[in-house]
């Protein structure tokens, strides 16, 4: 046989190649095996070193209350739910004219994308409250491109108007109330006090009972001086903000009065949008506006 002259200098290239594979070269000795040394992967964490739990918090607490408020408004309209918010200002037992001054309700059921909603909001005053009817109720109903609202006050007089062709979200502009959670959530210190696992899914326990913005808080234009706060929550590992009661004192008319906000999410990603009972008569006046 003839051995070609550069056959050698061929499988001593081959040799050399096939070394840092690891596998066998000609003349029968095997190449070493390279041993991989596994590299550490830093966790994430927050401004001052906890350990990151969610968008804008970690083990510390809240640190990034905006972008925390990002998450959870992305989450919940890309899945549906329904949210329940209410708000309360009352004088505490002991004062002059004990009772509830004023009371606001915000119920909710958003379909994913914010394809459908529903939407109530109602307000109950005393005469002390001049700010506001004794009591008035605002209802929405939209199915894109459809909205019909409805109004109802102290007398029960009804009046109802809509659009046919109303623009892509309908009137609420955030169903998710993510703007007001963002302004709690920010207005007071909040630490990480627990956890547990709720349908697979990972939700933290936070607590907190100073102000560190006071003038964040949102509340009537009648009270002043906010004070003696106290917040618990829940917040889930996609940044949902499940639930919380804040509570904290504040001045009407030289008085103390507690104001009480509690805001609750449920149903994520299994919300139906029913039809209210009223839609029909709504059809027909706004119908009749029409014509």
């Amino acid at each position: 046989m003839v051995r070609s002259p550069h056959l050698g200098r061929v499988l001593l290239v081959a040799a050399v190649l096939l070394a840092g594979c690891g596998t066998s070269v000609p003349g029968g000795e095997s190449a070493s095996t390279p041993t991989l040394t596994p590299v550490d992967v830093p966790e994430r964490r927050g401004p001052a070193g906890g350990l990151f739990l969610a968008p804008g918090l970690s083990t510390e607490g809240v640190f990034d209350a905006e972008a925390l408020a990002a998450a959870h408004r992305a989450s919940l309209t890309g899945n549906g739910f329904a949210l329940a918010r209410n708000r309360t200002v009352v004088r505490p037992n002991g004062s002059t004219g004990t009772g509830t001054l004023n009371a606001v309700g915000i119920r909710a059921t958003v379909a994913p994308e914010v394809e459908a909603y529903r939407f109530t909001r109602v307000e109950r005053s005393s005469r002390e409250w001049p700010i506001a009817r004794a009591y008035a109720l605002i209802g929405v109903w939209y199915d894109e491109p459809l909205v019909r609202n409805r109004f109802v006050d102290e007398t029960r007089f009804v009046r109802y108007w809509g659009q046919d062709r109303a623009a892509s979200g309908g009137p609420v502009r955030d169903p998710t109330r993510s703007e007001s959670v963002e302004e709690d959530l920010a207005a007071v210190a909040l630490r990480v006090v627990g956890n547990e696992t709720v349908d697979g899914t990972r939700v933290y326990r936070l607590r907190g009972s100073r102000l560190v913005d006071p003038e964040g808080l949102v509340f009537p234009p009648l009270l002043s001086e906010p004070r003696n706060a106290s917040m618990v929550a829940r917040i889930d590992e996609r940044g949902v903000v499940r639930a919380y009661t804040l509570t904290f004192d504040a001045t009407f008319g030289g008085d103390r009065v507690r104001v009480r906000r509690t805001h609750r999410v449920s149903e994520v990603g299994t919300a139906t949008v029913e039809r209210p009972g009223w839609l029909a008569e709504a059809n027909a006046s706004v119908g009749d506006e029409g014509d």
